[in-house]
């Protein structure tokens, strides 16, 4: 037989001596003969297409003497192959799955032939292993034996990992020293329990010459370009790389920029800079107006959260200025009376009076006097005024001007 459970058994019988011509009886027609059919061997005879089984054969001469055999036709085991192993891509993309069968039973040797049953494609292959091989995939194996039985083994490969990192750099600080933070993040959560970590590895080949750990949060890295390696239990293996910012610490200095202002400079950290005076914030507005001494407390504070705070004593210097005449004459020169630098005192009140004690004019921090009374012009000649600043020292001016036409 030539493959198990085929039916093309062969049997050649071949007799001598006797009478006349031989001829031939095989079960289950025992009742038949049949005559040699070789022209070149006259008493050969040959059955086929026979299964696999015992046959009892007749052999007759021609006077009826009879020779009787019983035949065994065997086949051989049945071809079987199978997946010893099998493994699939290391990482996505890399090709490099394998597979190893075992191969029993048929007639070696084995040939082999990989997605293709073509003549042409069939080779030896004595250690039964193919690599190479696509993540993904399935592939057919087929597998034929020196007699020409076939058969064939479907193996899948597996997918590789695909690991997918991003470093998260987060800025930070306590007071004015930075307390950042880098953290590797990967698309797939799933796989942390499969992963190590090393940072700036010496030597990268692997997780143990790497030092590798759970480890994928980092605090405070010097400034500059790092990467890290990451090792999966499989053997997949990546690496990312990210760079850190320098950091100068935050400072903050302010000096007295004007009679009733303070200007702020903050410089180094991590830019961004929000300013608060006493307590209150003035987004990027680095000045301060007030018309009071006091200390003023300054904080600044970066976009990376990083803050510094200074307090300075200040003295309000702002000081009124008392015009000494005017003159209302419709030249538009020097038309209006009124004291200057008001800005400083939000709430002033100026009374001025004439010779005889009337009031004739009352003026607040923006509006003038014109030299009338009740839409009448006054003349010229001196006129008294009470300045109340209303500030927090209560200061009083108390003088007198002149008014010329």
């Amino acid at each position: 037989m030539s493959c198990n459970g085929d039916t093309d058994g062969q049997l050649i019988i071949e007799a001598s001596g006797g009478t006349g011509i031989i001829r031939y009886s095989i079960a289950d027609q025992l009742s038949e003969f049949f005559e040699a059919d070789d022209p070149l061997f006259p008493n050969r005879k040959t059955f086929t297409d026979l299964g696999p089984r015992s046959y009892e054969v007749i052999i007759q001469d021609a006077l009826g003497c009879t020779i009787t055999q019983t035949i065994t036709i065997t086949e051989p085991m049945e071809l079987v192959a199978g997946v010893v192993d099998s493994t699939p891509e290391t990482c996505l993309g890399d090709q490099d799955g394998t597979v190893s069968l075992d191969v029993l039973g048929g007639t070696p040797p084995y040939e082999f032939a990989l997605n293709s049953s073509a003549d042409v494609d069939f080779a030896p292959n004595p250690s039964m292993f193919w690599d190479n091989l696509v993540g993904g995939d399935t592939y057919v194996i087929f597998v034929r034996d020196s007699r020409g039985c076939e058969t064939n083994v479907i193996v899948p490969i597996g997918i590789g990992v695909e690991l997918i990192a991003t470093p998260i750099i987060q800025y930070g600080c306590d007071g004015i020293f930075p307390n950042s933070t880098v953290t590797v993040e990967m698309q797939d959560p799933s796989q942390y329990s499969d992963l190590l970590f090393a940072l700036n590895p010496a030597d990268p080949t692997d997780a143990i010459t790497a030092l590798a750990t759970t480890e994928r949060i980092w605090g405070n890295l010097p400034a500059g370009d790092h990467t890290v390696y990451i090792y999966h239990s499989n053997g997949c293996t990546t690496f990312v790389d990210f760079t850190t910012d320098a950091y100068e610490p935050l400072t903050l200095s302010a000096v007295k920029s004007g009679p009733n202002e303070i200007t702020a400079t903050a410089m180094g950290g991590y830019g961004g800079y929000e300013y608060f005076f006493q307590g209150v914030s003035y987004a990027d507005v680095n000045v301060y107006e007030t018309n009071e001494d006091a200390i003023v407390n300054i904080m600044v504070r970066d976009q990376g959260g990083c803050e510094a705070v200074i307090a300075i004593p200040f003295d309000f210097t702002g000081m009124l200025e008392i015009p000494n005449f005017f003159t209302p004459d419709g030249d538009n020169n020097n038309e209006l009376w009124f004291p200057r630098n008001r800005d400083y005192f939000p709430n002033i009140e100026v009374k001025i009076y004439d010779r005889y004690g009337r009031v004739v004019a009352v003026l607040d921090q923006v509006s003038g006097w014109d030299g009338k009374y009740d839409g009448s012009a006054l003349p010229s000649g001196d006129y008294w005024y009470v300045v109340n600043a209303n500030d927090k020292e209560r200061q009083q001016y108390v003088g007198h001007f002149t008014l010329y036409r």
